[in-house]
């Protein structure tokens, strides 16, 4: 009795640490993507007031002159 106690007890551990495994792994890979996401999104931020800059810099430029 002892023992399919003891092997019903492992069996339990066995199943929770590998639900635990796949849940982490998804939570990682979920992060990874809203990283992926946000780095774009701030790269198009960025690209963006630079082109903006550099248009209005060559018209001052070309008014000046």
């Amino acid at each position: 009795m002892a023992d399919e106690q003891t092997k019903d007890k492992k069996t339990t551990t066995t199943t929770k640490t590998k639900t635990m495994k796949a849940t982490n792994q998804v939570k990682v890979n979920l992060e990874v993507e809203r990283k992926k996401k946000h780095n774009a999104l701030r790269r198009r931020q960025l690209n963006e007031p630079v082109g903006n800059n550099l248009q209005s810099h060559s018209a001052d430029l070309c008014i000046h002159v």
